[in-house]
């Protein structure tokens, strides 16, 4: 298939079933949520008031000149407290996200065979996700293995080997991480962990330039709206002549409600449409 027709085919599809992009949304506004509510509950419940209180007497101090130490230890102190509670809630972040992402592409597989449901793409989703995470941690497992000759590289302690070895090592890590491009869409389209990498290096083998030029073309799209995004936010605080704290809080927090918007109803539903036409097609083909 022509890459023009991936692309046509894929907007067409897109025009008629952009709604899916309120799975991508969900994930966005979910995730939002649980971040800010447990920072909040951190910042008040584990550090505390009085903590902050201090930390922000001894930052004054340290402007006007004072002995810096005690904020240095105050802040290591509160860091090494607070560092379980924030690790646990990324990795809770990335696994809620996670599912909302493949949710949102197996809504896009369920448009693709003209029968849209939110509610079997969630169901999906639920019932699939522990083949998805597979997926996700073979995926980094690989790129992973592709960063061996930086490796033997720092241990030799050669910094000749280690010129050497870096931009091979990137190098290994961009194709590999291309050769990956149709894991979670192949998962999402009923493949299982292993097989998913299979049929991502099968599908880029066949056709590496359709590949590339939807990843180029994707990623145009998300800088428009990573663009459009920042000029909107950038507005609100030139609305202000010396805006607070809270006010960029307020500009920060309406760029990631506009990026989320566009990245969920344009960026991620295309992206899904296009890989998963050309993934299906050429599949298709290399199999018959």
């Amino acid at each position: 298939m022509d890459v023009s027709d991936v692309f046509s085919n894929g907007f067409r599809l897109w025009k008629k079933n952009y709604k899916v992009g309120i799975i991508f949304f969900a994930g966005y506004i979910v995730s939002a949520i649980i971040f800010i509510t447990v920072m909040a509950w951190i910042v008040l419940a584990v550090i505390g008031e009085n903590t902050l209180l201090k930390l922000y007497t001894h930052a004054i101090s340290q402007t006007l000149g004072n002995n810096p130490i005690m904020i240095k230890n105050l802040i290591k102190t509160e860091f090494f407290r607070v560092l379980p509670v924030v690790i646990v809630l990324f990795v809770a972040l990335f696994l809620i996200h996670s599912y909302f992402l493949f949710a949102g592409i197996r809504g896009c597989v369920l448009a693709m065979d003209g029968s849209l449901s939110f509610r079997e793409a969630f169901k999906y989703a639920l019932k699939r996700y522990p083949k998805f995470l597979l997926a996700e941690v073979l995926s980094a497992a690989i790129v992973l293995a592709s960063t061996l000759p930086l490796i033997a590289g720092l241990l030799l302690k050669s910094k000749y080997v280690f010129i050497i070895s870096l931009p091979l090592t990137l190098l290994a890590v961009i194709v590999t991480a291309f050769f990956l491009t149709y894991v979670n869409y192949a998962v999402a389209d009923g493949y299982g962990a292993v097989e998913s990498i299979f049929v991502s290096f099968r599908t880029v083998k066949s056709s590496p330039l359709n590949t590339l030029l939807i990843i180029i073309v994707v990623v145009i799209i998300g800088a428009a709206c990573s663009t459009i995004s920042s000029n909107i936010s950038l507005t609100i605080l030139k609305l202000h002549p010396s805006p607070s704290f809270s006010y960029f809080l307020i500009a920060l927090l309406s760029y990631y409600m506009i990026f989320s918007i566009l990245r969920s109803f344009f960026v991620m539903p295309l992206k899904a449409f296009f890989l998963l036409i050309n993934m299906r097609y050429l599949d298709h083909t290399v199999s018959s």
